[in-house]
């Protein structure tokens, strides 16, 4: 795979690739199809056997349009967030065009920054299939081996850093992909393990209901109530930093199937409940990344897991709950039952010392209103972590948006019988489950992601499938990333 930029000039690792396996053969047939090399614009070239460059190795060739040529050093913010999306979008696209053509060992052109072009490889070729059953006597799809197109040291060592990332990402997916009947809160925990299982300086820890009424989370006991399926509480603990800095949480929410309890959800859509544990999916494989890279940096991961469902033992509306914090929680709405897991989760997080926490969840449809899928809602008091998950946000390619946290919104979740209510009404709804977290968190540098919207591709779009996207796992790694580079400088 090779780019060529607007007006058909090929890039200049296009050039010499052209030049050095195929005697320029390449361009004369591109010139011949009068292409324009606008963004998006893909050709396949190929029966080079019998030619002047019957001695290359590469049988097919994609052509990908990147659009206008830039200057790369003098690009910021939305020119570069965007000329970096341009890059993981042609990746994507030529993966796809080269396998759909009977491609197997694909060599892509890093387009000048390699790490993106790894990334759109990998996540615009991964599929969701394991349940399909095989066409009569058709063969299983088979595996796609893709490497970057140039050897020099700085383009290797920056793809493998892009194929970790989305290689963990779609980890991500993958859990988040897989139907609730077969993502329980014990599998999930077993596919983690699984996924970490050899990892230096990883410890798992799976925490079962006797722990959690150990240390009276009543939250997390009250919302898991209604599920035959027993809760669990992952711990994962990345140690990567020898100096034994002060920890960076994550804290995940991970219900696995969200039928809405009590307050049941209306039926159409809410298959897509399966994906209620992207936080904690996000999270898990955030860690595996850390790892597999050895990022120096100490890092633990909290996911609370378990299923809300509706059945004679589920908590109800009005119910009363007792939150780890030992404060008191009218349950207005048992489909509002994200916020009542992570708030233990969130007062646990505390044991460690933390320095910064951050929790990430599907939380709320009103995120989805108010930023439809373009941006994940990010809340926090902090101007200083603000600044370091939007920046992060940036270089991933996904998008953050900064919420407000007004106090006016404590109004809104004020209980007549307890010290809080789980919900605030319709208005601010977003706003108002920000606000309730905000009551369980003391540490100085804390915020909160509302990825429900998006968290899932209705169609495919760029890189990504229709589907469960894995977001926010990148901008997670380059949140502690910078943590890492701080503590190093």
């Amino acid at each position: 795979m090779i780019g060529c930029y607007e007006g058909g000039e090929f890039t200049s690792a296009a050039k010499k690739f052209d030049e050095s396996s195929f005697r320029g053969e390449l361009f004369k047939r591109w010139k011949l199809l009068d292409k324009k090399g606008k963004s998006g614009e893909r050709v396949l070239l190929f029966g080079f056997d019998g030619t002047s460059s019957s001695s290359s190795p590469f049988k097919r060739v994609a052509v990908i349009g990147l659009g206008k040529q830039l200057q790369v050093q003098n690009l910021e913010g939305e020119d570069l967030f965007q000329y970096k999306e341009a890059i993981r979008n042609a990746a994507s696209a030529g993966c796809q065009l080269l396998r759909s053509n009977g491609g197997r060992k694909i060599a892509v052109e890093s387009f000048g920054h390699s790490q993106s072009a790894a990334e759109g490889a990998f996540l615009g070729l991964f599929k969701y299939n394991k349940l399909k059953t095989p066409k009569p006597n058709g063969d299983p799809e088979p595996e796609v081996e893709v490497a970057p197109l140039e050897q020099e040291l700085p383009v290797a060592e920056a793809w493998k850093k892009g194929m970790t990332l989305a290689g963990c990402q779609n980890f991500a997916r993958t859990l988040t992909d897989t139907p609730a009947n077969l993502m329980t809160p014990t599998v999930f925990t077993e596919m983690a393990q699984e996924g970490l299982a050899g990892l230096e300086k990883v410890k798992v820890i799976v925490r079962d209901k006797d722990w959690v009424e150990q240390k009276k989370m009543g939250c997390l006991l009250g919302v898991s109530k209604g599920s035959d399926e027993p809760l669990k509480f992952l711990e994962m603990h990345y140690n990567g930093d020898p100096r034994g800095s002060q920890p960076l949480i994550f804290v995940g929410k991970g219900v696995t199937f969200d039928s809405g309890g009590i307050s049941i959800k209306p039926s159409d859509g809410m298959g897509l409940m399966k994906g209620d544990m992207g936080g904690a999916a996000a999270v898990t494989a955030t860690i595996r990344a850390l790892a597999q890279l050895r990022v120096p940096v100490n890092v633990i991961g909290l996911t609370p897991l378990c299923e809300n469902m509706p059945s004679g033992h589920a908590t109800r509306p009005g119910d009363v709950l007792t939150s780890m914090k030992g404060l008191t929680v009218e349950v207005d709405n048992t489909d509002a039952e994200g916020r009542l897991i992570l708030a233990d989760a969130l007062h646990y997080a505390h044991e460690f010392n933390p320095h910064t926490v951050i929790d990430v969840a599907t939380l709320t449809g009103a995120i989805t209103i108010a930023l439809g899928t373009a941006a994940a809602g990010v809340f926090s008091s902090s101007n200083k972590l603000w600044n370091t998950i939007a920046s992060a946000g940036d270089h991933a390619g996904e998008r953050m948006w900064r919420m407000p946290l007004f106090p006016e919104y404590k109004q809104q979740i004020d209980s007549q019988v307890a010290d809080l209510m789980n919900t605030g009404g319709r208005p601010a709804g977003s706003c108002t489950a920000a606000t309730f977290l905000k009551e369980f968190v003391s540490v100085g540098e804390w915020a909160h992601l509302d990825i429900a919207g998006v968290d899932h591709e209705s169609k495919d779009r760029g890189y990504l499938s229709k589907g469960m996207t894995g977001k926010p796992v990148r901008t997670l790694f380059h949140i502690a990333e910078s943590y890492a580079a701080a503590n190093k400088g």
